[in-house]
C-alpha cells in the first residue's frame, strides 16, 4: 500500500471519528432536553437517544484505532502494514500516542458511567460530558493545532471549534434521523396534543442551539482559517486553501438551510401548537424534517470535507 492510499485511509478514518462523534454528542445533548419531558413521544424519543449514544460512544472509541494507525504510518512514512509493530512503541513513547491513550480512556470512562450510571442523574451526566470534552481536547491536541505545545491558545480555540460542529451537525443528524423521522407516520391531524407539543418545545430547543453554536463556530472558524492559511491569496494557490472553501460553500448551504427552518417553518410549528391547529403543525413539521434531514447530508459532506482540511499540510507550512 502506497503513502497515497494511507492518505485515502486516513481521511476515511478521521470522517468516520468525527462522524460518530457528532451523533454522540448530538445525542447526549438531545437526551438532555427530554429528560423532564413525560409526554409518549417524548418518552419514545429519549429512549431512542440513549440507544444512539451508547452506539456512537463505541464507534468513536472504535474508529480511533485507525485513525492512531493511520497516523503512524503518517509519521514513520510507511505502509500500514508496515507500521502495525510500531504501534506499541507509538502509545509509549510518542506525543500522539500519549494523547490517543487520554482520548481512548475517555471514552472509555464514558461508556462506562453510561453502562452503570444513572444518565439522568446531574453528577453521572456533568461526568459525561466532562469526559467526552476532555476527548475532544485530545483530539486537538494531535492536530495541526498543536504544533507549538499543548496548552496553547491555537489548541483551545481548535477544541472549542471542534465541540461546536459536534453539537451543531450532532442534534441535525439524530433529530433528522432517530427523533423526528422515525416518528413521521405519527404525525397526522389526530397527533396528541401533548405529543405536538413536546415536538414543537424540541424543534425550538433545536434551533435556537444550533444558531448559538453557530456564533461560537464562526467565530473559532476565524481564528482557525487566519492561522492555518496567513494569507487570503492561499484559498486559491494551496490545497489547503481549496478544501476550505469547499467546506465553508457547504457549511453556508447548511446555515441557508437551518435558516429557512428556524424564520419560517418553526414559527408555524409552534403556532400550530398552541393554537391546537393540528393539520397545520403537521405539515410544517414534516416540512421541518424534510429540510432539516438535507442540512443533515450537507453536514456529513462538510465533515468529510473537514476530514480532508485536518489531513493536509496547512497553507503556512506548504
Amino acid at each position: 500500500m502506497n503513502i497515497g492510499s494511507v492518505l485515502v485511509f486516513q481521511i476515511a478514518a478521521t470522517a468516520l471519528e468525527n462522524s460518530c462523534l457528532a451523533v454522540l454528542t448530538g445525542a447526549l445533548l438531545c437526551e438532555g432536553w427530554l429528560i423532564r419531558e413525560h409526554s409518549p413521544w417524548g418518552l419514545a424519543v429519549r429512549t431512542r437517544m440513549a440507544g444512539i449514544a451508547r452506539a456512537s460512544a463505541v464507534g468513536t472509541l472504535a474508529a480511533s484505532f485507525p485513525v492512531l494507525w493511520a497516523a503512524a504510518a503518517t509519521m514513520s512514512d510507511s505502509t500500514l502494514a508496515g507500521t502495525l509493530p510500531m504501534l506499541q512503541p507509538v502509545l509509549s513513547s510518542t506525543h500522539i500516542g500519549h494523547v490517543w491513550l487520554l482520548g481512548a480512556a475517555m471514552l472509555l470512562a464514558f461508556i462506562v458511567i453510561r453502562r452503570f450510571g444513572d444518565a439522568d442523574a446531574s453528577i453521572p451526566r456533568a461526568a459525561m460530558w466532562l469526559a467526552l470534552t476532555v476527548f475532544i481536547v485530545s483530539r486537538s491536541d494531535a492536530s495541526h493545532a498543536a504544533g507549538a505545545g499543548d496548552f496553547t491558545l491555537a489548541v483551545a480555540v481548535d477544541s472549542a471549534h471542534l465541540l461546536l460542529i459536534s453539537i451543531w451537525a450532532g442534534i441535525v443528524m439524530v433529530a433528522a434521523w432517530g427523533a423526528l423521522r422515525t416518528d413521521l407516520q405519527r404525525i397526522a391531524p389526530d397527533i396528541p396534543a401533548r405529543d405536538a407539543f413536546a415536538a414543537a418545545l424540541f424543534a425550538t430547543a433545536l434551533s435556537r442551539t444550533a444558531s448559538y453554536a453557530l456564533i461560537g463556530i464562526a467565530t473559532t472558524g476565524i481564528y482557525n482559517a487566519w492561522r492555518g492559511l496567513g494569507n487570503v491569496a492561499n484559498l486559491t494557490n494551496t490545497a489547503y486553501g481549496e478544501v476550505l472553501t469547499i467546506k465553508l460553500f457547504l457549511v453556508m448551504i447548511a446555515i441557508g438551510l437551518g435558516a429557512i427552518n428556524r424564520f419560517r417553518v418553526l414559527p408555524q410549528i409552534v403556532g400550530g401548537s398552541r393554537l391546537k391547529q393540528d393539520h397545520d403543525e403537521s405539515a410544517a413539521l414534516r416540512r421541518f424534517v424534510r429540510i432539516l434531514t438535507t442540512e443533515s447530508l450537507v453536514l456529513l459532506v462538510a465533515i468529510i470535507a473537514a476530514a480532508v482540511l485536518s489531513c493536509v499540510a496547512p497553507a503556512v507550512s506548504a
